[in-house]
C-alpha cells in the first residue's frame, strides 16, 4: 500500500524549552554570573569573604581535630553566613565598611545564587573559589582603606590586588607610625 501524499506541511513539534526561553520563565530566576558577586552589595560581599574564611578554618579543624563535628559545625555556619547573612553582618558593621543601606531581599536573593556558596559555584570550583578569593582581597583593601580615599588608597587600587601587596603597604604605614592616615 502506498502512503498518502499529504497536502500541507506537518504541524511543528511543540518545543518547551524554546516557550520558556522567549520570557515566560514562571518564578524562575536565570543563572547568575561569576561577575554579579563583584556587583553585589558591599555587606553581601563581606558576608561572602567572612563564610569563605570560616569554611576554610573548618577545613582545617577537620584536619586537626579527631572530633569532626566542630569543624562540619563551622563549615555550615560559614555557608549560612555566606549565602543569608548579608543584611545581619549589615546591622552589626562598623559605619566605615557599610555602603548605604543594608541589602534589600531582591539584592539578598541575587547573592544566594553567586560564587562559591550555590550549585554553580559548586560546579565550577576552580573559578569560585577564584571569584571569592578577589572578592575576599578586595574587601580586606576596601577595610585597609577605610573605605574611602586616604594615603592608602592610591597604592592600593594601583594594578593588581594580592594578599602581599596589601600586607606590605599595611604594614609599612604602621611601621612608619602612621595609624590612620588622611
Amino acid at each position: 500500500a502506498r502512503a498518502k501524499k499529504r497536502t500541507s506541511s506537518p504541524k511543528p513539534m511543540p518545543n518547551p524549552r524554546a516557550s520558556s526561553a522567549s520570557g515566560s520563565s514562571k518564578g524562575r530566576t536565570a543563572p547568575h554570573s561569576g561577575t554579579d558577586l563583584a556587583k553585589a552589595h558591599r555587606s553581601i560581599r563581606i558576608a561572602h569573604s567572612i563564610g569563605l574564611l570560616w569554611g576554610l578554618l573548618g577545613l582545617v579543624f577537620l584536619l586537626l581535630l579527631s572530633n569532626y563535628w566542630w569543624g562540619l559545625c563551622i563549615i555550615f555556619a560559614g555557608v549560612v553566613l555566606a549565602r543569608a547573612g548579608g543584611q545581619a553582618l549589615h546591622s552589626v558593621l562598623p559605619a566605615m565598611l557599610q555602603e548605604g543601606a543594608a541589602p534589600t531581599p531582591t539584592e539578598m536573593e541575587s547573592g544566594l545564587l553567586t560564587g562559591l556558596f550555590c550549585l554553580q559555584g559548586i560546579m565550577a570550583p576552580s573559578s569560585s573559589l577564584a571569584l571569592e578569593w578577589t572578592t575576599l582581597l578586595e574587601n580586606l583593601a576596601f577595610g585597609c582603606t577605610y573605605g574611602k580615599r586616604n594615603c592608602l588608597t592610591g597604592d592600593m587600587y594601583a594594578g593588581e590586588l594580592t594578599l602581599g601587596k596589601i600586607c606590605g603597604l599595611v604594614y609599612g604605614k604602621l611601621s612608619s607610625g602612621i595609624i590612620r592616615c588622611n
